[in-house]
């Protein structure tokens, strides 16, 4: 899970939209919990970083319609890379841990080149370094398209599609960091939770509309020409980043400040465990691994193991992204009012329920559930991460930070990839599990810990007494919907009445005057043709 690129690159939590990476405070009647007021962020622990001076109205007004357009255009090619590159390495007959490496070093090479972008940052123009890299992500997409035509499937198109997805990412990874640092200095801080929002709500719609007619389309392809469908799939991923990076030009950039006498590697993992930052580092590191002990193994699950067809598979991803679209907006909202720590808490504990409701899975309802828990925690989670991470790092030298913190979490990434690839080609038994089960159980176990002994280190930048995690979870999940719910009928059905007593009022005021026009016609009628008596 890296902080949310332009790209949106998030970490797996299922078989669809892998989540990664926010409205306005409550207010109004309907509110949850309208007297519940933001704590200001001057707690006594937590420290918050110093913002820039905000741009006129009218750049951040352009500023954000590119990025919206930006990101539309570049979750078109993030459903490519997301949703049909695991099928892509099976069709090229990829072993189950070649696919756990294709995840994994990915991953890691691509946070490894991230400290290279937020150099960069230090002496070029962040504009240049952008649109550059995303050009060249652009461009790899072709040479992959190519694999199989030149390539029989087998061990070496399969090791040819890792190293240049790899490579792919890599171009991407260099852009993150300065990407995201351009963001925090674009978006003012009162402002990211209702315009983040917004847009993970309108970029996860772009997704589901492209991941499901990418497997509708592939589902009508013959088996004989597969490799064309996928080739389609990856020029249209290709056209796509080209319209991203045309955006990403467009956009204004702030000057960059960052500071000589600071921002340095060990100055960073010095602070891993005495600054939030850093303890946030952690804890997402540790839950990261718990994840992708098994994230890389869900869609092989689905179209090795129960053998779904690429339609059915299609479906899975759709009920995963809907699910997520359905309550940015709430999350997002119960974010700007309660805090991060919050949400993460109520969300970590719905995390570690997918790999379990994988593991008990009987039938395409089972799965179905699954995802669309999936859809609602990560949607959640990785909304409070992207949050969390730019208001604990610091604003000068933020690309650096963040940089670092990719690192860690794509060294996490790839430990977990590993991991499980691992204990699947080592044929590990475990209370009667092994394969792709074990792994789903290790990381159920796994998650659930992160969550419990973990996450209480992190500050909570927005404290409210009285309102502990506990209370706050049965809220979030269940009263808050619950009253939500409840005001949407009271609401629906009271415009239903109001609506059907309207109607009556004007079914009656019609038949009046319609009868008497009645009348008055008939009368002339008679007149006109002599019919009276």
């Amino acid at each position: 899970m890296t902080v949310e690129t332009s790209a949106n690159t998030p970490v797996q939590g299922g078989a669809g939209v892998r989540p990664e990476d926010i409205a306005k405070a409550i207010a109004g009647p309907n509110s949850p919990h309208p007297q519940a007021q933001p704590a200001a962020h001057a707690a006594q622990n937590v420290q918050v970083a110093p913002e820039q001076k905000p741009l006129p109205e009218d750049v951040l007004k352009k500023n954000k319609a590119a990025s919206m357009l930006d990101g539309a255009a570049a979750s078109v090619m993030e459903s490519a890379s997301s949703g049909y590159a695991t099928p892509f390495a099976i069709a090229l007959n990829a072993s189950t841990s070649q696919i756990g490496l294709l995840t994994g070093i990915s991953v890691l090479l691509g946070s490894l080149a991230q400290p290279i972008g937020a150099s960069l940052a230090e002496r070029v123009d962040r504009r240049k370094i952008i649109v550059s890299m995303v050009v060249l992500q652009a461009l790899a997409w072709l040479p992959i398209a190519a694999i199989p035509f030149f390539l029989a499937p087998g061990n070496g198109a399969a090791t040819a599609f890792i190293a240049l997805f790899a490579l792919m990412t890599v171009f991407g990874s260099i852009s993150a960091p300065v990407w995201n640092s351009t963001m925090a200095d674009i978006i003012p801080l009162k402002e990211r939770g209702a315009f983040f929002g917004r847009r993970k709500e309108f970029l996860q719609f772009v997704t589901l509309v492209t991941l499901f007619a990418f497997g509708l389309f592939l589902g009508v392809v013959p088996k004989d020409m597969v490799f064309l469908g996928f080739a389609a799939i990856f020029a249209i991923a290709f056209s796509a980043r080209m319209i991203s990076a045309h955006y990403l030009n467009m956009t204004f950039y702030p000057p960059y400040h960052h500071r000589k006498d600071s921002g340095s590697i060990s100055a960073f993992l010095s602070g891993l465990l005495s600054t939030n930052f850093g303890k946030l580092a952690l804890f997402l590191a540790a839950i990261v691994f718990a994840t992708n002990i098994a994230a890389p193994f869900f869609q092989v699950y689905l179209l090795r193991s129960l053998g779904y067809t690429y339609q059915l598979y299609a479906v899975m991803i759709a009920i995963n992204a809907i699910a997520a679209i359905l309550t940015f907006s709430y999350w997002g909202r119960l974010s700007d009012t309660f805090g991060n720590k919050k949400i993460l808490f109520a969300t970590g504990l719905l995390v570690p329920l997918v790999p379990l409701g994988y593991l008990f899975a009987s039938s395409p309802l089972h799965i179905a559930i699954a995802e669309a828990v999936s859809g609602i925690a990560w949607a959640g989670f990785n909304l409070a991460t992207f949050n969390y991470v730019l208001e604990f790092s610091p604003s000068y030298n933020r690309a650096r930070y963040i940089a670092y913190y990719n690192v860690l979490i794509g060294t996490a990434t790839f430990a977990g990839a590993l991991a499980g690839a691992y204990l699947i080609e080592s044929n590990f038994v475990l209370a009667g599990l092994a394969g792709i089960p074990l792994l789903f159980a290790i990381s159920t176990a796994a998650r659930f810990a992160c969550i419990i002994a973990i996450l209480p280190a992190v500050a909570d930048s927005k404290p409210l007494p009285g309102l502990d995690n506990r209370r706050f979870f049965v809220n979030a999940v269940i009263n808050y919907p619950m009253n939500e719910v409840h005001s949407s009928v009271v609401s629906g059905w009271s415009s239903m009445m109001h609506a059907e007593k309207k109607a009556v009022e004007t079914t009656k005021r019609f038949v009046g005057e319609f009868g008497k026009h009645a009348h008055h016609g008939g009368k002339a009628f008679k007149r006109r043709f002599y019919l009276e008596e």
